[in-house]
């Protein structure tokens, strides 16, 4: 399946979920069930979140025009997006409106390539350098005549770079500026206000939007944002081990291993407040987190509770 084929099927899904919802006093079965399908996919909530938007932009359609109108579309076998569209259009956005609703964060799921949850995916780029894609991570890929230019719409990467005989710059884009490679194993991070940036061998060169640029040397990490770099810290070998779908820990609060072992699964992965506090050091599989889980639950004797194949709650036994 394409990733266009799933944020339409997202998308219907989520119309659905709105309609049952919205119909009266919906049960706190389908409340639940409604939780554990948004909770399930990152292309789920987005959806979820497209539905909500275009709802709020349809109230000022006249009388219950919109609620009747998707609700026949798909009765009637009709392409939703031109429904969608119709009705953007009657609401008085006009084409416009309707730029907008497509530029929304749907264009992440049209990335040239991308990872699922709980994919940490690797390829070869035409140029010999190797890419690793974290899990739910996305990325364009633009080499031209110019530079090697890898813009990171989402997740996180791993980059090796190759040798290019034409001695292209090697770049990593990101919301907030270009990394530059000089020779070097980075990984670069993506986050909702800024980026990091770790290097594992020779160095970068950061470059912010809005600010001077600094180079960051091999054991080095820092965050930048379009205006400042932070200063450096120090970063292991270690770190780069989800590269092999591993994560080594020393000394983390129990709760952040669990929030770090939540990102590779699909659905939710919830724990008690009273685990937050406990310490835990070892190495544990990203790509299958059950027995990850299976482990700490025998190391801090822990229950796990798996209502169902997306929704687990860890809690003391």
């Amino acid at each position: 399946m394409t990733d266009r084929e799933r944020q339409r099927q997202a998308l219907k899904a989520a119309a659905r979920w709105h309609v049952q919802l919205a119909a009266g006093d919906a049960p706190a079965e389908l409340q639940q069930a409604w939780q554990v399908w948004l909770a399930s996919a990152a292309e789920h909530r987005w959806a979820w979140a497209r539905v909500e938007q275009l709802q709020g932009r349809l109230a000022s359609v006249p009388g219950t025009l919109a609620f009747d109108t998707l609700q026949r579309s798909e009765a009637q076998g009709l392409p939703r997006r031109s429904v969608l569209k119709g009705l953007l259009l009657a609401s008085g956005l006009g084409l416009g409106g309707w730029a907008s609703y497509r530029s929304q964060p749907a264009q992440q799921w049209l990335a040239d390539e991308y990872s699922a949850t709980g994919e940490i995916r690797h390829l070869n780029l035409a140029d010999g350098s190797q890419l690793v894609l974290d899990t739910a991570s996305a990325v364009d890929i633009r080499f031209d005549d110019q530079q090697r230019l890898i813009r990171l719409r989402q997740g996180r990467i791993f980059l090796t770079s190759g040798k290019d005989s034409r001695q292209r710059p090697l770049r990593v884009e990101t919301a907030q500026g270009l990394v530059e490679a000089l020779g070097t194993r980075f990984s670069v991070d993506q986050r909702e206000a800024a980026s990091r940036v770790e290097v594992f061998e020779h160095a970068v060169r950061i470059n912010p939007h809005q600010a001077p640029a600094r180079r960051l040397e091999a054991g080095q990490r820092c965050q930048f944002d379009s205006h400042a770099v932070q200063a450096a810290q120090a970063v292991a070998s270690s770190e780069a081990a989800w590269t092999g779908g591993h994560l080594i820990v020393e000394d983390w609060r129990l709760g952040e291993l669990l929030d770090e072992l939540g990102r590779y699964r699909p659905g939710l992965l919830s724990y008690s407040s009273e685990l937050e506090g406990l310490r835990v050091s070892g190495t544990f599989s990203l790509t299958d987190s059950d027995a990850a889980l299976s482990a700490l639950a025998t190391s801090f004797k822990l229950k796990v509770h798996r209502y169902n194949r997306y929704w687990v709650s860890v809690g003391l036994s």
